[in-house]
């Protein structure tokens, strides 16, 4: 069945979208996994593509992982062996199986009572909204032109939401816009966090409803740091005198952050927030905890930045994702893109912005980081700057 889906997959882009609603590369094999997340990039690499040159993607993959050439190769002469597949077939029996597997796996779980049960009513609930929009005819998309006005000048600008710290705004263009997927990477205790609640705290400042799905930290502990942040003030400060922060704290926007500590971590969990807060902005933290039904930590994230880019762009509103810089970025001020753990390729294809945070020794005992962007397709500026930050109030200092 995984080759028919990937016959189908790359003969059609219509069938590929459909395939991709309902998710149903989940019970696929390592490589095709990777076959298929080759097969998403090349048809979002070229948005005029209606199918698939497979010859292209087996030499990317041939590149990319030279020990495996015989088992991809061998891979692909069976997919060019294989029949031409009946694509809207192929889709229905995907969704049979989907609704039957996910059915199965929750009447055992009511009938074990078991720890599952919670996360499998998420899916089942969501597996008809799937099918729906797979089955969507593709005469119910609308095509339409875009006004020049809206692409360019004042009208460009009033879709930007600015990304704090402000100096980072010139060099992306004046902002970020929906449907953008970001990335913010560092190591361990160098800033991740704090860069992300100082954004959060800006963005709901300026209005927008800004969902924390935190999948790490206890959810007190991040919100103590957003209160401080917002406020301004310190943890004894606050103590001291509760009833004027708690003033100041909602005429800055407070009522507009909502964080939700992440319980199964997957992104049909993600997606049932989002529908019930309808944020303007997501931010992820952690992409590494993301569930996505592989083992391999290399595939995992890369399914993870796919589906955070998918959110981004079905919802329509800017995605950070938070992930962990490998130790090639240790005590390193300026990251690039091979620093990001465990993907050198994966998640960055899946980024219209990566943000790596470096310090080394003198930089942290000067409380000091340096923010690079090594991927900017926001303003193709890939310059570093350096920054001030106050850790006890999780702000950065311009």
């Amino acid at each position: 069945m995984e080759r028919k889906i990937l016959k189908a997959a790359s003969q059609s882009r219509e069938i590929f979208n459909q395939i991709e609603r309902i998710e149903a590369y989940n019970n696929f094999s390592d490589q095709g996994r990777i076959i298929y997340n080759e097969f998403r990039s090349y048809y979002e690499t070229d948005k005029d593509a209606q199918k698939i040159d497979v010859s292209i993607v087996e030499a990317r993959l041939v590149r990319r992982f030279p020990r495996q050439e015989t088992t991809f190769r061998n891979i692909f002469v069976l997919l060019e062996e294989e029949q031409d597949v009946s694509g809207i077939n192929i889709v229905q029996e995907c969704i049979a199986l989907a609704e039957r597997h996910i059915g199965l796996r929750l009447s055992s779980a009511l009938l074990e009572n078991s720890k599952d049960i919670s996360k499998l009513l998420v899916d089942y609930t969501t597996i008809s909204e799937k099918i729906n929009g797979a089955l969507l005819d593709v005469e119910d998309s609308e095509f339409f032109p875009i006004p020049i006005e809206e692409l360019y000048g004042e009208n460009e600008q009033t879709r930007k939401i600015k990304l704090l710290p402000m100096s980072l705004n010139s060099r992306i263009g004046g902002g970020i816009e929906p449907g953008d997927n970001i990335l913010v990477y560092a190591r361990p205790e160098v800033g991740k966090s704090l860069f992300t609640i100082n954004a959060a705290c800006g963005f709901v400042v300026q209005g927008y409803k800004t969902l924390y799905y935190g999948n790490e930290d206890p959810a007190q502990r991040m919100l103590r740091r957003v209160v401080q942040r917002l406020t301004g003030l310190t943890k004894d400060e606050i103590i001291r005198s509760p009833s004027a922060a708690n003033d100041r704290l909602f005429k800055r926007g407070y009522e507009n952050f909502c964080f939700h500590k992440g319980r199964s971590n997957t992104f049909d969990e993600v997606r049932a927030v989002i529908d019930k807060i309808e944020p303007s902005v997501l931010i992820l933290d952690q992409l590494r905890h993301m569930v996505t039904g592989n083992d391999n930590r290399v595939i995992q994230l890369e399914e993870a930045a796919n589906a955070s880019r998918r959110i981004a762009s079905e919802y329509g509103i800017p995605v950070i994702n938070v992930t962990q810089a490998g130790d090639s970025a240790e005590n390193k001020l300026s990251l690039g893109q091979g620093d990001v753990d465990f993907s050198n390729t994966g998640i960055p294809g899946a980024m219209d912005l990566m943000i790596g945070i470096g310090a080394n020794e003198d930089f942290l005992r000067r409380q000091m980081r340096r923010i690079s962007l090594p991927k900017n397709k926001l303003n193709n500026d890939h310059s570093s700057f350096d920054v001030v930050v106050n850790e006890q109030l999780s702000k950065i200092v311009e």
